[in-house]
């Protein structure tokens, strides 16, 4: 079986690629942090590795202060340029490296497949872009290179849709008001199958990972209320919370219209195609 080396392995996508990868029977390394201060360790650590998942970067939650926004770049763009000169030095083997980006790089207009170049000029997108660009910088034709451009993560006990309803109060919660946008999501067993599908198949180049149907928020907030998961949702409009979270704002206009084209090209199969699905499944499933 390959031999596979994951970095970004505490945070949740990390930790259960971890876990699903394990149990399909790959050997795991797991790539410490510290190690991209010591690129000798670094390579004994991956020389010998088939497929390098490049998941590491800052968490984006959370207040966007200069500080914080300096960090989600150089977090991204450093770790991944350290990894890519290290593939670099392994000329006796083909390496797939799968890096990790996100939808957020698209804009608001019309819908995006892989072939959109269509892209936001908003900070997110600029880390996306800078992302990707030290991704695909490899010198060697050794290296070949898959970027997952990944939608917003649906789970019940993390990500997204966890900390939607994490903070309601009395069964309402308070919420950005991005009606018209659409969430372009994916569920975490589909990510999951998905990676491996891209493994498997030798998906190279772009790869959107998000389900077949989008959803609008309208239709999410509808769809959470006939669930009766919550009674109100009260919307607060963005330029209102632009004054207190500023530049935060960002992650709640970038609402991207995204499709999985080369996925369902290639016959992945999705378990959730809509948001229905992911709420008829059982609390805790993957």
């Amino acid at each position: 079986m390959k031999k596979i080396a994951i970095n970004g392995c505490s945070g949740f996508i990390g930790s259960v690629l971890l876990d699903f990868l394990g149990k399909e029977g790959y050997e795991i390394i797991k790539i410490p942090r510290v190690t991209y201060f010591n690129p000798e360790y670094l390579f004994e650590l991956i020389k010998d590795c088939d497929i390098v998942i490049n998941l590491a970067g800052e968490n984006i939650f959370g207040l966007w202060t200069s500080a914080k926004r300096k960090k989600i770049l150089e977090s991204r763009v450093n770790t991944t340029k350290c990894l890519v000169n290290t593939l670099d030095l392994i000329t006796d083997k083909e390496i797939h490296l799968i890096s990790f980006s996100a939808i957020g790089i698209y804009d608001n207009r019309g819908v995006h497949d892989e072939f959109s170049v269509r892209f936001s000029d908003s900070y997110l997108a600029y880390v996306c872009r800078c992302w990707e660009f030290e991704a695909n910088l490899n010198k060697s034709k050794n290296i070949n290179v898959s970027i997952v451009r990944l939608g917003i993560v649906l789970d019940f006990k993390y990500g997204f849709f966890f900390n939607l309803l994490r903070y309601k109060i009395l069964n309402s919660i308070i919420v950005p008001d991005n009606r018209k946008g659409f969430l372009s999501f994916i569920y975490i067993g589909d990510l999951l199958k998905a990676i491996e599908f891209i493994i498997n198949k030798h998906l190279y180049g772009v790869v959107n990972i998000t389900s077949p149907k989008s959803v609008s928020y309208y239709s999410l907030y509808n769809n959470i209320k006939k669930f009766k998961l919550i009674r109100v949702i009260t919307f607060v409009p963005l330029r209102i919370l632009k004054i207190f979270l500023r530049k935060t704002v960002t992650l709640f206009e970038s609402n991207p219209n995204v499709l999985p084209s080369v996925l369902l090209g290639n016959g992945f199969q999705f378990s959730v195609n809509n948001v229905d699905d992911f709420l008829n499944l059982p609390k805790g499933h993957i």
